[in-house]
């Protein structure tokens, strides 16, 4: 089976989550750790140390009667004051140095594991790389690094800290009584061995639907990438079905995901609660039967209380850390699959050195992963030699690209033996051999870089790599120049220094085409492998590519691959595919005399035009030809191989921005269904806030237990009535946070994935120009619906659920002290707000610090994702390296913008440990000078100390999880631009048939001049400009489309062609003017409308459901027919799965995928069908067959054809041509008649004489 990149050696084994840290931590990193783990424990032990201080402090009071001076009961309580200040300070210290430890190592390690595995990405194989989907690809990128940093700077210190205060308040329950403490601690197991089961249920289900979920977001990423082709066949309702389908699939993981959730809440508030109830009722037995000091138990009962709050923060955080183990382990596994790191062991083994290009193929045999029983080469023979011009030509699919392709490593061959220079390719560094090797794709990809940029890409691993940037400078204009594209980059608004953006969309196809032939030549290198490199081109710039080709040519190995046969004529060895093998080989002359194939191939080649025509000398001269701006293609390529995923440069205006109010509002409406699982939510929100009195209430009614008791029977009774009261408190906080929990996630998962399939429909509905900026790209618009949508949590029910809680725990702890002891409970109250203020700058300051570091991150992950979509691009120019620089750059920028948050941060989160300490310690001494003047009773002060320090603490800790108000607002302005789309609809009669394009006579050429029709398509005054475009590319058409015929649009590459049929196809808006079809908007009629465009755009899915996507109730016999056809039927049948097999793009040559959407136009039968280089992805024989079939369809169903060509064989038989050159149209007639013309432009385009 062939794999890329893949090496024979034993598949190694990741390593675990810590090992994995440790191997990407410096020793700064594991120091800081050290005392990060230090600092947490210390942190956690403190407050436990004030169990014994208030202990003891309960004890003097409780035993203090008449006689007792007052002064020393309050010397001695000033005493555990004190104490109790000192150890705030100390923890304040302890959280400071903990929290900034965490973080600045958190922030160094994430960069390292951040780097490698995007360096493992840059090895992988393709394959791997394509069974990862874009949206796995976005969520590992974005989420998982961020996740997993988040973790690792915030919830492990908290974690430890919190397993340090349970430890230690366990230990000193121990201490204080081994009996109480150990019938306590037989909770222990039943609390971690339910938890973590619960857990891995919550963990196993949240996979399961977040696997649904990103696949879903790889049909956005399709989608958006290709909107042209979406509006083009109305497929806006199928994609948006299939999306919504995909999200359905989760609901089930997703519902057992939620129930499991509410589980955990319900079982650890149990326990927690359920804990108080068995201390107090074993407490109560332990007094009377073992004579247990009063102040013992009380201290114990409050180091219960301080553990079990504690354990309650570690069960929460066991799910939590059970994810991020789960991503660190996929990362980890990725990482130790680097082929880079298994290359450097046989390193010094590889070849090093200079070659001469010769290239041997020996028995090699080869299929692809996915097709292992469809052999693409079968025991190929073939000798490519040295310093000669080989061409390879052959049926689509007949694996001249796949010989490209083992040639630079890209994959493995299944069996057989590739040599260089008669040595096995195995045996050369892949970096090396690849230097020294250009490869011109037939579909070039270009990245978010300034053409000057990326003409250098080129120049990686070369010897000029190192030369100085004028001299690079100097050698990239000279190869732009005889690639024919200076003067177009002359043109663009910034020159060289202009950015392409999106895959170049301000470049035609040829001039991408152009600029990619630039980038090759650059490279100086011994083989130069060129896939059909004039396919985009009109004859003109043919010619100068073809002439600049001899010239570089010269000393060195080039192959061609190509179906231009009168392009490759001069070649020294012509080699014709078939089946995987040699059919036949030798120069054109040896051909024509002997071989068969290529005789009747070259025959075919002439018939479109029935002469050998030859080329002009002069044609590649355009001077006046040459359009004053560049055809602005709308061209998102597939996903993020343009934008990659984490593109999310916002730089387009949104929308006015709405009241809170108004978001909050219609948010609320998305989840109308879910009313009753929202009240619900509430209801239980309301309950478990409302609890805190009662547990104030029954802690203080046990601690004064044995003074109010009367008689050990009393004791007894009161003990087992308040243990009660905790149990039935533990039943009803379990069931209260258990349905809250259930409820509002339910409700938010339900309402979350109806946003994204409403928002996906609006999406869908937008005009085609509305995507060209980053902020609609394709990578933003994944980022948006997969994660930036989650924060809309920050205006759902959850945030309101959490705000409800917060707000009926302090009115009902307050009401309760007020009526309890409103002289203590006023200036208990007045210091209260102190922590609230402390969580919120602790909280705003985390906030902005993650906003800024995921703003810098989304800068690299663009980068990464960019490089990762377009591998073989990446991998041809051995451009690893560069990617690889460029994203460390934004690391270390992000690293610099942590390690200055990180101080600010560090100081509030202490501040805020430090604060609980300092209430605390102003409470008791309050509370001691009021008992000290008989203001209040014991009992009054534990009723009021208890519940308003507990109920702030746990107010001010439910208050960090709210969501970020400000990011859950960015989300849902969002929501409200992206309103479901209206789809204007058409009454197209289907009796009558399309129109075809012609104009009236122009001055000085012959034309034809034809009578308008009603059902006419006409141009009034149509002048377009593309967004991101300085000037126009169509100016003041005013032309008129008549019934039943064939109209090829020719000019220079970048003249307006493609906008016109983009245009034509409703695809883009005119700047001005209006295009009517039967008098009405031909935006309105899409139905009547197919368009095949130059870049065949497949959608996830089985063949056949990429034929019949505009219609699906198509028959078995319809949809054979239109692929027989289109040429590609018989392989269709060949494949195992036929119709059935899952399409992969990669695994397609071009002209297979051309010839795919062909057909699936074909099926759709529409009165119009718009063509863009129907055949350029096309050999010979197929492309006849193409040719074929339309002038059937034309000729059987009288459809009007209008298509963008540039092959005079193409042209030649269309029944008008129009002639467009800087978006005008110059000159429109029969071909015939134009071609006579021997100074015309028509002529020169054809390349006649």
């Amino acid at each position: 089976m062939g794999t890329s990149l893949e090496l024979d050696k034993p598949k190694e084994q990741h390593p675990s989550c810590l090992a994995g840290l440790i191997q990407h931590s410096s020793k700064r990193d594991i120091l800081l750790l050290l005392i990060g783990c230090l600092a947490s424990i210390v942190s956690g032990v403190m407050m436990p140390l004030t169990t014994i201080l208030i202990g003891s402090s309960i004890k003097i009071y409780a035993s203090a009667d008449e006689t007792t001076n007052a002064s020393d009961l309050t010397r001695h309580v000033n005493k555990r004051v004190v104490l109790l200040c000192a150890i705030a300070a100390g923890a304040v210290v302890a959280a400071y140095i903990q929290t900034v430890c965490w973080m600045l190592a958190s922030q160094s390690i994430s960069s390292r594991i951040r780097r490698a595995y995007f360096r493992s990405l840059l090895h992988q194989d393709v394959q791997s790389l394509d069974d990862m989907g874009v949206g796995k690809l976005t969520d590992t990128m974005s989420s998982s690094f961020t996740t997993l940093q988040d973790t690792l700077s915030q919830k492990t210190g908290v974690f430890i800290s919190s397993v340090s205060t349970f430890v230690s308040a366990f230990i000193v329950a121990l201490v204080r009584s081994w009996k109480l403490a150990l019938i306590l601690s037989t909770v222990l197991p039943a609390m971690f061995v339910v938890t973590m089961v619960i857990s891995t249920q919550v963990a196993k289900n949240a996979q399961s639907a977040t696997a649904c979920i990103l696949h879903a977001h790889d049909v956005v990423a399709e989608s958006v990438s290709s909107v042209k082709v979406v509006r083009t066949l109305q497929a806006q309702d199928t994609l948006a079905e299939k999306y919504e389908s995909s999200l359905h699939r989760a609901d089930r993981a997703l519902l057992k995901k939620s129930i499991w959730q509410a589980a955990i809440w319900t079982w650890v508030f149990f326990v927690r609660f359920g804990v108080y109830a068995l201390a107090l009722w074993e407490g109560a037995r332990l007094f009377i039967s073992d004579n247990l000091d009063m102040g013992v138990l009380i201290n114990v009962l409050y180091a219960v209380i301080i553990g079990t709050i504690a354990l309650s923060r570690v069960s929460r955080s066991l799910h939590e850390f059970g994810v991020a183990i789960g991503l660190a382990n996929e990362l980890f596994e990725m990482i130790s699959r680097d082929k880079k790191g298994v290359m450097s062991m046989v390193q010094e083994k590889k070849h090093r050195s200079r070659i001469h290009g010769h290239v041997s193929f020996c028995g090699v045999h080869f299929a692809y992963s996915s097709r292992p029983a469809v052999p693409v080469l079968d025991g190929l023979d073939l000798t490519i030699e040295s310093g000669q011009t080989t061409a390879l030509i052959g049926h689509s699919g007949a694996g001249k690209s796949t010989i490209a392709g083992l040639i630079q490593q890209f994959y493995e061959p299944t069996a057989g033996d590739i040599l260089i220079d008669g040595l096995p390719i195995s045996s050369f560094d892949p970096s090396d051999l690849r230097s020294q090797i250009s490869f011109l794709s037939q579909e070039p990809v270009f990245f978010s870089m300034s053409v000057l940029e990326n003409v250098r890409l080129g120049l990686l691993g070369t010897p000029f790599e190192s030369g100085t940037v004028t001299d690079q400078d100097k050698l990239i204009e000279e190869a732009c120049e005889l690639a024919g594209i200076a003067k177009v980059i002359e043109s663009l608004p910034q020159g060289y220094n202009t950015l392409l953006g999106p895959d170049g969309v301000l470049l035609s196809g040829g001039e991408k085409q152009r600029l990619a032939f630039a980038r090759a030549i650059v490279r100086d290198p011994r083989i130069l492998i060129l896939d059909e490199p004039t396919s985009a081109l009109d004859k003109a710039a043919e010619t100068h590519i073809q002439t600049v080709l001899e010239r570089v040519s010269a000393g060195r190995t080039v192959i061609v691959i190509a179906h231009r046969l009168h392009t490759i004529k001069h070649a020294d060895s012509i080699v014709v595919l078939s089946q995987g093998k040699v059919a036949e080989q030798g120069t054109h002359k040896e051909l024509l005399q002997s071989g068969q194939l290529y005789r009747s191939l070259f025959a075919l080649h002439q018939q479109g035009t029935g002469e050998d025509r030859a080329l002009s000398p002069n044609s590649a001269d355009l001077g006046t030809l040459r359009p004053t701006t560049p055809d602005v293609q709308e061209k998102p390529a597939l996903g993020i191989e343009n934008d990659s995923i984490e593109c999310i440069s916002m730089t387009a205006p949104g929308p006015e921005r709405a009241s809170i109010f108004v978001l909050l509002l219609r948010i609320l409406r998305f989840n109308q269904p879910e009313w009753l699982l929202l009240l619900v939510g509430n209801v239980g929100s309301v309950i478990s806030g409302s609890l805190y009195p009662f547990q104030a209430l029954l802690f203080a009614k046990a601690i004064v237990l044995e003074q109010e008791a009367t008689s050990q029977g009393d004791f007894q009774r009161s003990a087992t009535r308040y243990a009660v009261f905790f149990f039935l408190i533990a039943l009803v906080s379990g069931i209260s946070h258990g349905a809250s929990t259930f409820a509002f996630s339910v409700s938010f998962d339900r309402m979350l994935n109806r946003v994204r399939s409403l928002s996906f429909q609006g999406i869908l509905g937008k005009g085609v120009t509305w995507f060209a900026t980053d902020r609609n790209s394709s990578s933003s618009l994944v980022f948006l619906l997969l994660h930036q949508y989650r924060d809309l949590a920050g205006l759902h029910g959850v945030s309101v659920s959490i705000l409800v809680e917060i707000i009926t725990n302090m009115t009902a702890v307050t009401i309760f002290s007020v009526v309890i002891s409103w002289k203590y409970a006023l200036v208990v109250i007045s210091v209260i707000p102190l922590i609230f203020v402390s969580y919120y700058f602790r909280i705003h300051t985390m906030r902005t610090f993650l906003r800024s570091i995921t703003e810098w991150h989304r800068t690299s992950t663009q980068i990464a994702c960019e490089a990762i979509t377009s591998i073989l691009t990446v991998t041809s120019l051995g451009a690893q390296g560069h990617f690889l620089n460029m994203y460390d750059s934004q690391l270390t920028k992000a690293s610099e913008s942590a390690s200055l948050s990180t101080w600010r941060y560090s100081v509030f989160f202490a501040a805020t440990q430090g604060l609980i300490y300092a209430v605390n310690a102003f409470a008791i001494w309050y509370g001691a000078r009021c008992m000290e003047d008989n203001s209040i009773t014991l009992y009054q002060f534990f009723a009021v100390f208890i519940a308003l320090t507990f109920g702030a603490q746990d107010s001010g800790e439910a208050l960090s999880l709210l969501p970020d108000l400000s990011l859950a607002i960015v989300a849902a302005e969002r929501v409200k631009e992206l309103s479901p789309y209206q789809e204007a609809k058409g009454s197209p009669s289907a009796t009558s048939p399309a129109s075809v394009l012609t104009t009236p006579s122009l001055t000085g050429h012959d034309s034809i001049e034809m009578e308008p029709k009603d059902d006419a398509i006409t141009f009034d005054d149509v002048t377009f400009r593309h967004p991101n475009a300085t000037a126009p590319s169509i100016q003041n058409l005013s032309v008129t489309l008549i019934t039943g015929q064939t109209i090829a649009i020719v000019g220079p590459s970048g003249s307006g062609k493609s906008t016109i049929l983009n245009l034509l196809a409703g695809l883009y808006t005119p700047t001005s003017g209006t295009i009517t079809f039967r008098d009405q908007d031909i935006i309105t009629q899409h139905s009547s409308i197919s368009l095949v465009p130059q870049d065949s755009v497949l959608f996830t899915g089985t063949i056949k459901f990429n034929i019949t996507l505009r219609n699906p109730s198509a028959s078995d016999a319809q949809i054979e027919a239109a692929c027989a056809q289109a040429g590609i039927l018989n392989f269709i049948l060949s494949l195992p799965a036929g119709f059935e097999t899952i399409v992969r793009p990669q695994e397609l040559s071009v002209g297979q995928r051309q010839r795919l959407t062909i057909a699936r136009a074909l099926v759709r039968d529409t009165e119009i069908v718009l063509f863009d280089e129907p055949t350029a992805s096309l050999d010979v024989e197929s492309a006849s067959a193409i040719v074929a079939a339309i002038q059937t369809e034309k000729r059987e169903r009288r459809k009007s054809i209008v298509m963008v060509a540039h092959s005079p064989e193409l042209v030649m038989w269309a029944d008008v041509a129009c002639v467009v050159v800087g978006g005008r149209v110059v000159q429109m007639g029969s071909p015939g008649i134009l071609i006579k013309d021997r100074e015309g432009v028509f002529t020169r385009l054809m390349g006649t004489t």
